[in-house]
């Protein structure tokens, strides 16, 4: 909660104070007191960073909050290996993909970490922790099989290949000019 000037400290909530707090930055909620959207992203933003903040944007779309201030539902990611992908892309030129993208396969949903919709290409990230057992590679096989077959271009990526950006970023300019141009 934050207040304007000093408050009693409650149980279970935390109190912060601002300087200014305008009447349009608060809203009430179940009879608490809150912060409007805009405002409480303003204050986060001070804290968290740049990409903290467009994930707590995400974030608040996928929990039906409305927000304007970057390209929404763009940079929504689940790990720290997909939050490295995105700057790669951004310092190649290359237009950003759709982040968990989930397309029907034989009546199954399946999420894909990126994928550039229109050229049909689908980038992978492969961590070991998720993606290095047997189980996990076998289906991710199964996975890439099916949506090869569906006319997808399936590049799986692991740390090891974003360290090697120039090769990585290569074969995606690659995929990208064979089915379109992905480029801005």
């Amino acid at each position: 909660m934050v207040v304007s000037g000093h408050a009693r400290p409650r149980k279970g909530i935390r109190v912060h104070s601002a300087a200014t707090l305008l009447r349009r930055d608060i809203r009430v909620v179940d009879g608490v007191p809150c912060t409007s959207p805009a405002r409480t992203l303003l204050d986060l933003a001070q804290t968290i960073g740049r990409r903290g903040l467009e994930r707590t944007c995400d974030r608040a779309l996928v929990l039906e909050s409305v927000l304007a201030s970057h390209d929404i539902g763009s940079t929504l990611t689940r790990s720290a290996l997909e939050d490295r992908f995105l700057p790669i892309c951004d310092r190649a030129g290359i237009r950003r993909p759709v982040a968990d993208y989930t397309i029907d396969v034989q009546g199954e949903p399946v999420t894909v970490d990126f994928a550039w919709v229109k050229e049909r290409v689908i980038v992978e990230l492969d961590s070991w922790r998720y993606h290095g057992n047997p189980i996990a590679q076998a289906r991710d096989h199964r996975r890439t099989r099916r949506l090869t077959l569906m006319g997808w271009c399936v590049l799986r990526v692991t740390a090891s290949d974003l360290d090697d950006e120039p090769s990585m970023v290569g074969d995606l300019q690659a995929a990208l000019a064979r089915r379109g141009h992905g480029l801005p």
